[in-house]
This record gives C-alpha cells, sequence and structure tokens, in this order.
C-alpha cells in the first residue's frame, strides 16, 4: 500500500484520484492513520466488517470519481515508472477499455520459493496485445464499463477466482480486454502451504466457471499448454517410483521429465538466464510437483462438483 502511494508520489500524481479500501484488517488502524498523514491527497476507508477483495474493490469504485479505474491489490507494489507508462499508453490508445499488466522480472524477495513463483509468474504472462482474461492483481479498466456489469461478484469472499468471472463476464459484455508490458508491479507471493491452498481453490471453483461462461482456457496461467504441465508433473513421482523397481520403466520416466522440461520451457529458460544454481533448479521441480497436485486435486473436486449437479438436475 504504502509504495503504491510513493509510486504516485514519485510520478507527480498527487493530482490522481487514489483510494485505499482497508477490507477491516486486523491492526490496520494505525497504519492507515499514519499513511493518512504522509498522504493527505489520498482517501482512505475501512469496511465495518471483512468482506472479501470483491466487495472492497466495488467499494472503491463507488467513492472514486475518475473515468478509469486502476485496481491494485495488497501483496503488490508499482514497479518504478508504471503510472508513467501507463498514462503514455492510454494517451496513444484511445479505444481501449480494459488494461492488465503484469510482474517484473525481478522478485521482491531472494527466499527461493518467492524466486519460484515470480519466474513462473514473468514466463506465463502474455505478449503485448488484445487478451481474454484478468489478473486482478493490477489492471485498469473504464469506469462506465465496469459499473454495467455491477463489478465483481459479491459471492466470493476471498481471493480465489473472482478475477476470472469479472474477465468473462466483461468480454459477454462485449469489452475488449488488453495486455501490456509497459507498467509493471511487484508481486509479494505467499508461502508454499499458502500457496498449496490458493492453487487447489482456484482450480476447483475455475472448473465451475468453465461450466457457466463455457472459455476452456485464457493465456495468463490457465492454458491447456499449463494444464497439460500439470499433469505431467504429477506423474513423475509415480514414473520414478516404477522405474525404481522396473528397470525399463526408466524409459517410462525419461519421457515424462522430457515433456516436463519442455512444457517448462519458458520459465527454465528464464532461470539460466539468471544464472541460478544447480540447487534452485531442484527446488524449482519440487516446487512444481507439489503444487501440481493442489491444481491437479482442485480441478478433479470441481469436475466432480459438476458431473453430480449435473446428475441431480
Amino acid at each position: 500500500m504504502d509504495s503504491i502511494l510513493v509510486e504516485c508520489k514519485r510520478a507527480d500524481c498527487s493530482a490522481v484520484e487514489t483510494v485505499v479500501v482497508d477490507d477491516a484488517s486486523p491492526g490496520a488502524k494505525q497504519i492507515l492513520e499514519s499513511l493518512s498523514r504522509d498522504y493527505s491527497w489520498a482517501q482512505f476507508t475501512t469496511n465495518e466488517r471483512n468482506c472479501g477483495p470483491g466487495v472492497s474493490r466495488n467499494r472503491g469504485v463507488e467513492i472514486a470519481q475518475s473515468k478509469w479505474i486502476w485496481f491494485l491489490d495488497s501483496d503488490v507494489y508499482l514497479a518504478e515508472g508504471a503510472i508513467i507508462g501507463m498514462l503514455a499508453l492510454l494517451e496513444e490508445r484511445s479505444d481501449l477499455i480494459g488494461i492488465g499488466c503484469g510482474v517484473g522480472v525481478e522478485p521482491v524477495s531472494t527466499a527461493p520459493f518467492e524466486r519460484y513463483k515470480n519466474y513462473i509468474e514473468y514466463s506465463w504472462q502474455p505478449p503485448e496485445g488484445p487478451t481474454y482474461s484478468l489478473d486482478s492483481k493490477s489492471f485498469l479498466v473504464r469506469r462506465e464499463e465496469f459499473q454495467k456489469i455491477k463489478g465483481f461478484g459479491h459471492e466470493f469472499e476471498s481471493p480465489n477466482v473472482e478475477d476470472y468471472d469479472l474477465g468473462y463476464r466483461l468480454i459477454q459484455a462485449g469489452v475488449p480486454l488488453y495486455f501490456t508490458h509497459r507498467a509493471k508491479i511487484c508481486h509479494h507471493h505467499p508461502g508454499l502451504t499458502r500457496q498449496f491452498t490458493l492453487f487447489y481453490s482456484r482450480a476447483r471453483d475455475w472448473m465451475l466457471l468453465q461450466r457457466i461462461y463455457g472459455i476452456q482456457s485464457d493465456d495468463y496461467g490457465t492454458s491447456k499448454t499449463e494444464g497439460l504441465l500439470q499433469v505431467v508433473a504429477c506423474l513423475i513421482p509415480f514414473a520414478t517410483t516404477i522405474a525404481l523397481f522396473y528397470t525399463p520403466a526408466i524409459l517410462l520416466l525419461g519421457i515424462v521429465a522430457a515433456s516436463w522440461t519442455y512444457l517448462n520451457r519458458r520459465p527454465l529458460k528464464l532461470v539460466i538466464r539468471r544464472h541460478e544454481g544447480s540447487l534452485f533448479l531442484i527446488r524449482f521441480s519440487l516446487y512444481s510437483i507439489v503444487l501440481s497436485y493442489a491444481v491437479c486435486a482442485g480441478a478433479f473436486v470441481g469436475l466432480t462438483r459438476i458431473i453430480f449437479t449435473r446428475l441431480d438436475d
């Protein structure tokens, strides 16, 4: 939060309307009081109770009066020059309505898992141009178009798939989406245990969205290629175990490992360019395998729910 305001000041954007919504966070009162003194031009408001990200973002839009709304999650901050870059894009492209922007290559932390997540997130970003997905961490949308679809769904009380839901509804409303690399954010990632839980819940509920909207994949982390990668990663421990007791199965392990390497080629190339050592590559592989079980388990549960719902209907 503080870093977002610092970037506003650095870019001399104090005239830009800035709204900060606190979702009844424990211990946030003193922090907000301090920030309100340092950044008197920003507006601060607190929910009476914890309502979830969708409700909080919608409330921020209700308070704001500007034509454009730039959503920023509490675990991200703007990379230097992000505001200036985005303003330049808007001046050049008056036709844009919804704009997503991605993470920079530099990890926020030197912790291995934080670096792993940042490399993955950076590598799976779509190219500059039209897109058909939104990531709630950082995106712009014209206020009028956002309000036409009634904003984020109120049924999402925790960070989950509310951004996918919004993006799909914008697409259904005929709103073209665009992804830019001219404005970057830095993302604080939760630890492996928390990330495992998030991956599971997002994969589970994403399956439900596919039933509602009929969109099979998007171009920002839920592509068919990445879906196949999760399945292949799950197979590695099984192929390894079989190979230990049945020597000819080493060929199977080689095929699975080669497939995993090929499907992961983009982040692996980035890891090599960043001169990460062999120990990190081992960690990278283990993180990939562990999180793949969260994704596959979530997708299985979500698909099972859909099947049973159809049977009940």
